[in-house]
């Protein structure tokens, strides 16, 4: 009698284990896949992706009606072998207990199985439309939104965590003359190879970004102001250089402007700072670096002396510049004058 009650009693057991193992195993999978759903929904979503997320829905729904006829089939099951007395208590009682209990769960195994299936396609189809939401469709960088969120992240970080950083806005010059001489799809090649420059030159942790037309935006760490100027300038000059692959394709040239994050800014006053710095270098005559130093746009040159590997002729320039300016040769002489007090001779 004991044995009996006890078999019967390990045969509930057993099918309450089994599909609590079953659905366990299903749903550690699952939890995390709708939690990444979930926060696609709770964005801008594309009508496709919409419909994608419906229909996942429909098979979650699918799911909880076999579960509940599964704990149905469990607690029939269960229940029969409760009303048998002691005397009904047999090997084949128990026997064909366990063998319902068996195709119960065989059969939700199935249902699982084919759910899982259902929902990792599912998956897959979300996370593709999720990325052609978030990524700039000719270049593949990360497009207009993504960048304003990474902005939010950035300034989080700076009041939260005191982490400084700094945005850049590169500009592709006279695109519309590109365009217009050499074609759209000539246009629209510059594009793609100034970006892939763009992203391969970027610094570390870096965020690069088509925020419109022929303008992209970097977001990075800002270490010290004259490291900041050198990383920002080598990635200008990667962009130059991306146009240098033919006689026939078109010059090309980008023009930066770049502020470093103050107490004082907000995600629209970065943004216009760096913007006003870009003016400040379109008006320049182009293909160069302004920064933003909080009051007024200032040349790049002017703040840090580029290396001579990238600046030969620009140095050139300034040279040239400096020997002719009566104001820069005032000042030499006030030096000069105030070395020779001091008894140096220059």
């Amino acid at each position: 009698m004991v044995t009996s009650s006890l078999l019967a009693t390990l045969a509930m057991v057993a099918g309450i284990c089994i599909a609590g193992v079953v659905w366990r195993g299903f749903f550690s999978s699952f939890h995390h896949k709708k939690q990444r759903s979930e926060a696609a929904n709770n964005s801008h979503c594309p009508p496709t992706l919409q419909r994608l997320l419906k229909r996942l829905s429909g098979i979650v729904g699918t799911l909880k009606t076999h579960l509940q006829e599964h704990r149905g089939d469990l607690q029939q099951a269960m229940g029969k072998l409760g009303n048998l007395d002691t005397a009904g208590v047999t090997t084949e009682t128990v026997v064909a207990a366990l063998v319902t209990l068996a195709e119960t769960n065989r059969r939700l195994q199935d249902r699982l199985a084919q759910a899982e299936s259902q929902i990792a396609q599912q998956y897959q189809e979300i996370q593709a439309q999720w990325q052609e939401v978030r990524s700039d469709p000719l270049t593949g960088l990360p497009n207009r939104h993504v960048f304003d969120q990474e902005l939010f992240r950035f300034i989080r970080g700076f009041r939260n965590e005191h982490r400084p950083f700094a945005l850049a806005i590169f500009d592709v010059d006279h695109f519309k003359h590109i365009n217009d001489t050499y074609g759209h799809k000539t246009g629209d090649q510059v594009l793609v190879k100034v970006a892939a420059a763009l992203r391969a030159a970027a610094p570390a942790h870096s965020v690069l970004a088509r925020i419109g037309g022929e303008e992209f935006a970097l977001i990075w760490p800002h270490v010290q102001l004259s490291q900041t100027l050198e990383e920002v300038e080598r990635v200008r000059q990667a962009g130059r250089h991306a146009g240098e692959d033919g006689a026939d394709a078109p010059p090309v040239s980008l023009s930066c402007g770049v502020a470093v994050f103050l107490e004082t800014d907000n995600e629209n006053r970065i943004f216009e700072r760096a913007d006003e710095a870009l003016y400040a270098a379109k008006h320049a005559g182009r293909n160069c670096t302004f920064y933003h130093d909080g009051l007024h746009p200032v040349a790049w040159k002017f703040l840090v002396r580029p290396s001579a590997a990238s600046t030969i002729a620009e140095d050139a320039s300034d040279s040239a510049a400096w020997d002719h300016d009566p104001e820069a040769q005032s000042l030499v002489q006030v030096l000069r004058s105030k070395l020779a007090q001091l008894g140096v001779t220059v």
